[in-house]
């Protein structure tokens, strides 16, 4: 009996440790989200500007441009945006942009940038990497693009984000295996 009783704490054991074993997968940020509204270009024309400002809280959630994570942030939601330096590019720029809604903080972080100037459409164009953010999920790689247009001086932005699942190369499933041939082994030894 007393042989029986140090096997099932044995294998007990075993599966306590395989459980502990599996991680939390995480839980990534996907789809996108884009604003609409107005900015200041540091120097006019706009094809002379190298930096822009932007009113406090004066941009919005462009209708319809929320996808995945971002599906259930009201169109109109406001945002603040924060000024950079664009020509030559300087990144980091952290946060680009940060709303809340109730206890939930959304942000941007640009981390990389590249600009041009499209003479024809008298735009600038810029755009780069960086990382988004959301309360309650994983730090999530993204791409954003900004457009800054001479029309009414307004601006679009855009940024999307998302990741596949990581494998965990094979090590939940190992030891799993070794714990029900474990099982298996201990059972043979107690018949």
């Amino acid at each position: 009996m007393k042989s029986k009783l140090i096997i099932l704490s044995i294998a007990v054991a075993l599966m306590a440790f395989v459980g502990s074993s599996v991680t939390v997968q995480a839980q990534p940020i996907t789809g996108s989200i884009g604003f609409s509204g107005s900015y200041t270009p540091n120097t006019t024309p706009l094809s002379a500007a190298t930096s822009v400002t932007f009113p406090a809280n004066g941009q919005y959630v462009a209708n319809g441009q929320q996808f995945g994570t971002y599906a259930s942030v009201p169109n109109g939601t406001l945002a603040t945006f924060y000024g950079f330096t664009f020509s030559p590019p300087t990144p980091p720029v952290t946060p680009l942009w940060t709303f809340t809604i109730g206890t939930t903080v959304y942000s941007f972080n640009a981390t990389t940038m590249s600009s041009s100037y499209n003479g024809t459409l008298n735009n600038w164009n810029i755009g780069g990497a960086g990382t988004a953010l959301i309360t309650g999920f994983d730090n999530t790689p993204g791409t954003w693009n900004l457009t800054l247009s001479n029309v009414g001086e307004s601006f679009t932005f855009a940024a999307t984000s998302g990741v596949n699942g990581v494998p965990d190369g094979g090590t939940t499933v190992l030891l799993l295996g070794a714990a029900l041939s474990a099982l298996g082994l201990i059972k043979r030894r107690l018949l």
